[in-house]
């Protein structure tokens, strides 16, 4: 598995309990679903290994304990402090449909004319209307994905900026 085919969700930061659980700390908000997940992977000398999960839990909106089977006290877990975790295919293939946008959570968009941003959180792929939920603050704001409304992408820092048009944020009071 290659990193670009994943995503990337954060780091693991230390052990937390005696039972195997570790802190998984996200630059960005991290998926919904995490709590459905069956495996991710870990970078382990540059190299991305599966490893099942016995079970996560949010704590935040960027932590969670996350519980690797067979990794079931706080000794096995030392060695795994400080990797870095990525969600298997989270990320579209070459020759699947563009219209699969759930590679967009955890980006950061701008509007370069207002100066609102937030994180992308979900991405509601309705077929000719996507929208994406996008986190700021303790607001959540739908804004179409429209291709004409995006201004520029920056995949290596999860960046897209966008001009949006007058009145769309007014009806959130943002």
């Amino acid at each position: 598995m290659e990193k670009e085919s994943c995503l990337f969700l954060g780091t693991l930061q230390k052990p937390h309990g005696v039972a195997g659980g570790m802190v998984l700390r996200s630059p960005n908000v991290l998926p919904e679903n995490l709590d459905e997940t069956d495996h991710v992977f870990l970078n382990i000398d540059e190299i991305l290994v599966p490893f099942f999960v016995g079970g996560f839990t949010y704590r935040d909106d960027k932590t969670g304990i996350i519980f690797l089977d067979d990794v079931d006290d706080k000794a096995k877990t030392t060695e795994f402090i400080h990797r870095e975790v990525y969600l298997p295919d989270a990320k579209p293939q070459p020759g699947e449909k563009d219209h699969q946008l759930d590679y967009l959570v955890g980006y950061h968009l701008l509007d370069i004319t207002s100066g609102f941003s937030g994180i992308i959180s979900a991405v509601d792929d309705i077929p000719g209307n996507p929208v994406m939920h996008v986190k700021t603050n303790d607001e959540e704001v739908l804004i179409p994905f429209q291709q004409d409304l995006i201004k520029r992408v920056n995949k290596k820092k999860k960046t897209m900026e966008m001009n949006l048009p007058d009145g769309l944020l007014d009806l959130y009071g943002v």
